[in-house]
């Protein structure tokens, strides 16, 4: 993921959380707020209840390939906080990528063609 689309900042993910809109899936959690910037930002947690550090580490790299295929898509001016869910160890990669789409179909943040 590019620079420009990571939300890296501590007082960011605090507003997201806090104003955001929570929107869960069985495999993962997604907040989202509005930003005002011209660019999408998009974070990926996976906290120690999923596992030890290689657990942690292999969801987050999952679900950002993942997050990679689908950016361009999304719309622009939001932030994202992807939260990996325990059940997302044993998820099929199809079945993360449907979780994906789901959840930015019901948050209404993807692009219509």
């Amino acid at each position: 993921m590019k620079r420009k689309n990571r939300l890296t900042r501590t007082k960011d993910f605090i507003r997201v959380t806090q104003v955001g809109k929570s929107l869960i899936h069985p495999l993962l959690v997604l907040v989202i707020a509005k930003n005002s910037l011209s660019v999408t930002r998009i974070a990926v947690v996976a906290s120690k209840s999923i596992g030890n550090a290689v657990k942690r580490n292999k969801a987050k790299r999952r679900l950002r390939a993942l997050i990679n295929e689908v950016l361009s898509s999304i719309k622009v001016g939001w932030d994202l906080i992807f939260f990996a869910r325990i059940r997302m160890n044993d998820s099929s990669y199809q079945d993360l990528q449907c979780a994906i789409d789901r959840l930015l179909e019901q948050a209404d943040l993807k692009v219509s063609n």
